[in-house]
């Protein structure tokens, strides 16, 4: 799945030309479980939901990614390179607040979701039981009717994006 957002700027020029100008890569790292994913240069944050032990990635190159580092039976680890990436103009999905920016995104199994932009990261994790959620690192969270949202970023990118998050990173 490849998809891109709406754009404030010029819609043709969306594409992150200067990954040394990336905000996310001035955010500081993470712990994770298992050391860093394949095409990682950073951890930002860890979540922790349901049978899922994900951490968000990024590589200063100007690729994002996602990881899960959980148990046996759940092993992806997805990326999207937003220096290549092209595709379709449509609107950021809805419930996320915040600029309208360029998004590219993938999926594992239609359950976890990841949409990468310029500023932030945006995950997503359908699943029965969001009881016991733990975020780490650079990231706020919402649980809503078997969704938990995930929004990975600067702190201003976070609270500008999901203001009414009920779990914060630590």
């Amino acid at each position: 799945m490849l998809l891109t957002g709406c754009s404030t700027g010029e819609s043709k020029d969306w594409l992150l030309k200067d990954p040394s100008r990336w905000p996310l890569a001035a955010l500081p790292g993470s712990a994770s479980r298992s050391g860093m994913p394949n095409g990682a240069e950073k951890v930002l944050a860890r979540i922790r939901v349901a049978k899922y032990d994900m951490v968000p990635w990024i590589h200063s190159k100007g690729v994002c990614g996602l990881a899960d580092q959980g148990s046996s039976d759940v092993n992806f680890n997805m990326s999207q390179d937003l220096t290549k990436s092209e595709g379709n103009v449509v609107t950021a999905e809805a419930g996320f607040a915040g600029p309208r920016e360029p998004m590219v995104g993938s999926d594992w199994e239609s359950t976890v979701t990841l949409w990468c932009t310029p500023t932030r990261m945006f995950v997503t994790v359908e699943a029965k039981d969001l009881e016991k959620v733990q975020l780490f690192g650079n990231a706020a969270a919402k649980k809503t009717k078997g969704r938990l949202t995930v929004v990975v970023g600067t702190p201003e990118a976070v609270k500008e994006s999901l203001p009414d998050a009920t779990l914060i990173g630590r």
